[in-house]
């Protein structure tokens, strides 16, 4: 199956997964800019009429974290809806830590709720990941070229929200089998939502 490309040219929030030697995530967390990047669409996902937002994003969620592991690259959105249903429009840079949430990339007819999604690739049973050469490319591609001769990366929190993520302000994430959203570091703001497969 080909997958076509398209340049991304927009406002963005970057996101990614923690890992333990730093790598590319600055200690400020999260930026809003402008880059030009390479993205890859994955897929459209729009509720059914009178689904509720989070029975939506469990149905979906397995199929998601399907992906993201048989592809080992997150897969990132905006929430969106038109007042009457939820919609995912998702997209990946092919990278195992970068993710970008681009605005104005949602279904038809909908517009964002600023809530992220995403995913985050499962690691090795060490909590080690080994760096694809998409994981690579997009970091290059986002200004930090230090990836380049990393093999494996230790990823910290055990895959779940990276500060980059808490910077993000409010989202969904799928790690682990299941998932999971934030609306801020503290525990009260944190939840498990359910199974992702």
């Amino acid at each position: 199956m080909r997958i076509s490309f398209v340049v991304v040219v927009v406002a963005l929030l970057a996101c990614g997964q923690a890992w333990a030697q730093g790598g590319s995530i600055p200690p400020t967390g999260i930026e809003l800019k402008t880059v030009q990047a390479k993205a890859w669409p994955v897929a459209t996902y729009t509720s059914e009429p009178g689904e509720a937002k989070e029975a939506f994003l469990l149905r979906i969620a397995p199929e998601v974290a399907a992906w993201t592991a048989e592809n080992q690259a997150e897969a990132c959105a905006f929430v969106a809806t038109d007042g009457q249903r939820w919609g995912l429009k998702l997209i990946t840079l092919r990278s195992q830590f970068e993710c970008v949430f681009a605005y104005g990339v949602v279904p038809e007819g909908m517009t964002t709720t600023n809530e992220t999604f995403h995913s985050h690739p499962p690691a090795d049973g060490g909590g080690y990941i080994t760096l694809t050469e998409g994981t690579k490319a997009a970091a290059a591609a986002l200004g930090d070229a230090s990836l380049g001769r990393v093999r494996q990366l230790r990823v910290e929190n055990g895959g779940e929200f990276s500060e980059r993520d808490f910077k993000a302000g409010p989202g969904y994430l799928i790690t682990n089998g299941r998932l999971l959203f934030q609306n801020g570091r503290s525990k009260k703001n944190r939840r498990d939502v359910g199974p992702a497969g």
